[in-house]
C-alpha cells in the first residue's frame, strides 16, 4: 500500500486480495477544521469502516478507524 506525496491516492498493488476492489474505490479527504480524515466509498458494492458497511457515503475517521476494502484491512492512526 503506497500513499502519494499530496496524500489524495492511496495505490494497492494488484495481489490475489484486491479482487474486490473497485479501481476508484473511495476516497480518502483530509478534514482541517476537524483535523481528521473523511473516507468516501465510491464503490461497487461498499467498504467497512469499524465493522459497518458503507456504501456510496462518507464517514469521518477517529483515532484506529480500521477501513476493509474487500479483503484488504487499513488503520488510520493519528499521531
Amino acid at each position: 500500500v503506497t500513499l502519494e506525496p499530496s496524500g489524495k491516492r492511496i495505490n494497492i498493488r494488484e495481489t490475489n486480495f484486491t479482487s474486490g476492489i473497485s479501481r476508484t474505490h473511495a476516497i480518502l479527504t483530509w478534514d482541517s477544521g476537524r483535523g481528521k480524515y473523511r473516507f468516501k466509498d465510491v464503490s461497487r458494492f461498499g467498504s467497512m469502516v469499524n465493522g459497518i458497511k458503507v456504501h456510496k457515503a462518507e464517514v469521518v475517521l477517529e483515532n484506529k478507524a480500521q477501513i476493509e476494502l474487500g479483503e484488504i484491512k487499513l488503520q488510520i492512526i493519528y499521531p
